[in-house]
């Protein structure tokens, strides 16, 4: 384990229960540490705004809470979304799945099971690729014109099926069309008898930035049924939507 890591943690579960009432000699005799040591600890932390310092003695920082806010950011979309997800793939009968934008990946978040499980390649807590999968796609349709270049000029669009979009020119296209539609889908890309049909989903007041899609054999996924699909991945989005914002504003 990293130890330096460990110190530094040491200084803040030691403040939690001691919030400015110790100075930099209290704190290195609390945890036995040299104070040069503790020093270099406090200010890391400080210049990442997990401790704030004030005449002389230390504090929680905001940076602190900034983290406990995404936390809760996180809970409160999959708390909020996974019902709505359910009472989808209930109504469809398919499988319904959640994802974030994470770096250039997009982190699977969640999955709601129909009747016919799907058996799907990736599971709640992976990364999966942005250029390739309905999920992915949606995302990309609703960043900046500036972020999305840059990711798809670094990404490596490897093949995955032998009907991956390979070509940045054609993901661009692909993407635009996407942004349009205001909905994606992707037939055997990412993964060989599987489709997708995904719509994106950004809650700007929690800085979430994901999308959410319907997934299901591909022998099934014709021009009808996804447009059938995206109609109702737009209307859960919104109550989706509807339910998060009230919440927030309940919450001000």
């Amino acid at each position: 384990m990293n130890s330096t890591l460990i110190k530094a943690f040491e200084i803040i579960w030691l403040l939690t229960d001691h919030q400015g009432e110790l100075g930099l000699t209290d704190i290195s005799k609390q945890l036995n540490m040299n104070k040069t040591t503790v020093f270099r600890h406090i200010e890391t932390l400080v210049y990442l705004k997990l401790l704030e310092k004030h005449d002389g003695k230390y504090f929680l920082g905001i940076g602190l809470c900034e983290l406990g806010n995404k936390v809760r950011i996180q809970n409160l979309i999959i708390k909020r979304i996974h019902p709505i997800m359910e009472a989808l793939a209930k109504d469809i009968n398919e499988t319904v799945n959640l994802a974030q934008i994470y770096d250039d990946t997009a982190l699977y978040m969640d999955r709601a099971e129909s009747s016919r499980s799907l058996q799907l390649k990736v599971s709640v807590g992976d990364k999966i690729p942005l250029y390739c999968t309905g999920l992915g796609k949606a995302i990309l349709s609703i960043l900046s014109p500036d972020k999305l270049e840059i990711l798809i000029s670094n990404l490596k669009l490897e093949k995955m099926t032998r009907y991956t979009i390979t070509d940045p020119a054609k993901l661009r296209k692909e993407i635009n069309s996407v942004r349009n539609k205001g909905y994606s889908f992707e037939l055997g890309e990412f993964g060989d008898g599987v489709a997708c049909v995904a719509v994106p989903l950004e809650v700007k007041e929690l800085n979430f930035v994901g999308s959410m899609s319907v997934s299901g054999p591909i022998s099934q996924f014709n021009e009808e049924k996804i447009l059938f699909l995206a109609q109702k991945l737009l209307k859960a989005r919104n109550d989706i939507l509807d339910i998060v914002n009230h919440e927030l504003g309940s919450s001000v």
